[in-house]
């Protein structure tokens, strides 16, 4: 096969396989946001643990989303006891 032939062959494959991947990459962003419907106060250690995520995944997700205005962050107030 020519060596013009065989690159062409190996970008197309590439291709293919990129877009394949694209097709499959979850919507981590959704799950999030359904997540914290139900626990509004999870910390993003917590939500990996319950949507079966990486943490740096779904703390990146958080962030974007926070920048863009979609959810916002509250720390909880914390009481002292007495």
């Amino acid at each position: 096969m020519p060596q013009r032939s065989a690159r062409r062959a190996t970008a197309r494959r590439a291709s293919h396989r990129r877009a394949t991947a694209r097709k499959r990459k979850d919507d981590i962003e959704a799950r999030i946001v359904e997540y914290l419907r139900g626990q509004p106060h999870s910390t993003t250690g917590g939500m990996a643990k319950r949507l079966n995520a990486d943490r740096g995944t779904i703390a990146a997700g958080v962030s974007h989303m926070v920048r863009a205005g979609e959810i916002t962050t509250e720390l909880p107030i914390r009481r002292r006891a007495v």
